[in-house]
């Protein structure tokens, strides 16, 4: 089956919320419930041909927030493979979670795609406690587990899976 990488974002501001966007994406359906769904989920994308998850991380939270001029932190975390189908063709998404810690910014879609404009319905700052109390989907499903860590100062010496 091939691969998707994609380098995603754990992007907390200083009141340690960390920023999630709210997808509608009808092309991507998880075989495991067989239909698209809405759903929360880091910022972050496809790592194209020849970029690094590192280069492709810093292109997506551009593109995706409007954010610039910040310290990519570490890779904190991955997940994957996870089968989903996109397009109608079957693939494993592999991907890797990078800290980015920022000052209060204005997000800005100016520099998304078309299709990401139509499929991103809204973007919200998330606690760790609204993380653990929605009954939204979010994905992957330990983020909030990865944030807490994160907001206690555990960061792990290598990448957990989440």
């Amino acid at each position: 089956m091939p691969e998707r990488k994609a380098a995603r974002l754990i992007v907390i501001n200083p009141e340690n919320r960390v920023l999630l966007f709210y997808i509608d994406e009808p092309k991507i359906v998880r075989p495991s419930v067989g239909k698209s769904e809405i759903f929360w989920c880091t910022p972050g994308g496809g790592v194209d041909p020849g970029e690094t998850f590192e280069e492709a991380a810093v292109r997506e939270l551009k593109e995706e927030t409007g954010i610039t001029g910040v310290a990519l932190g570490r890779c904190v975390a991955t997940a994957g493979p996870t089968p989903f189908i996109l397009n109608g063709k079957l693939f494993d998404c592999i991907d890797r979670f990078y800290l980015v810690r920022i000052s209060n910014v204005e997000i800005s879609f100016d520099g998304m795609y078309d299709y990401e404009l139509e499929t991103t319905l809204d973007h919200r700052w998330w606690s760790v406690d609204e993380l653990r109390a929605t009954t939204d989907r979010i994905a992957p499903d330990r983020v909030a587990d990865l944030v807490e860590m994160i907001i206690a100062g555990q960061l792990p010496d290598e990448p957990i899976r989440i």
